[in-house]
Parts: structure tokens; C-alpha cells; sequence
């Protein structure tokens, strides 16, 4: 969702997308490798939960981490092959 600037400064992304953006900005990286950080955090901690409450890893399965490493690749061809016309049309 992209605001239109009116007064002051608002941010072009949401709240959410900045917290995974800002890993892989504070990594030289970007979005793609900031959402994957963000993803790998979750599974951790998850996976400590599970380990903690139930002595096993729970709901952290294959399909988990295909889906975290493909989304932030996705994430990051997107981006390769559309930052540039997505800057173009949004207004600054």
C-alpha cells in the first residue's frame, strides 16, 4: 500500500515491510535477504518454543523453510526485474 504525501514525511511502506527491509539494509543487502533474516529469526524461535514446551520441534516442517528461502528470492528477483518502473510510477 503506497500513501500520498501530503504533509511532513510518510513512509511509502508499511510498518511491516520496514521490519523486514531494515536487516538487509543494516546488511548492505536488500529486501529479499532482510525478509529471509526476518523469516530465519521466526523459525528460531519457534523452533525454541516448541523445544522448551514440548521437548521437539513443532509446526517447523520442509515445506517451512522452502517457503522461507523461495519467498525472499522472490522477493529479490521482483525486485531486480521492477524497482526501477515500481520508482518511476511512485509518487515521492
Amino acid at each position: 500500500m503506497l500513501y500520498r504525501k501530503k504533509r511532513g514525511k510518510i513512509p511509502a511502506v508499511p510498518a511491516s515491510a520496514g521490519c523486514r527491509k531494515l536487516p538487509g539494509e543494516r546488511c548492505g543487502k536488500n529486501m529479499g535477504f532482510g525478509k529471509n533474516l526476518f523469516d530465519f529469526s521466526a523459525i528460531v524461535i519457534s523452533l525454541a518454543i516448541g523445544l522448551i514446551g514440548a521437548g521437539r520441534p513443532v509446526g517447523i516442517g520442509i515445506g517451512t523453510v522452502i517457503a522461507m528461502v523461495c519467498t525472499g528470492r522472490v522477493i529479490t528477483a521482483f525486485n531486480h526485474f521492477a524497482k526501477k518502473k515500481i520508482e518511476e510510477i511512485t509518487i515521492a
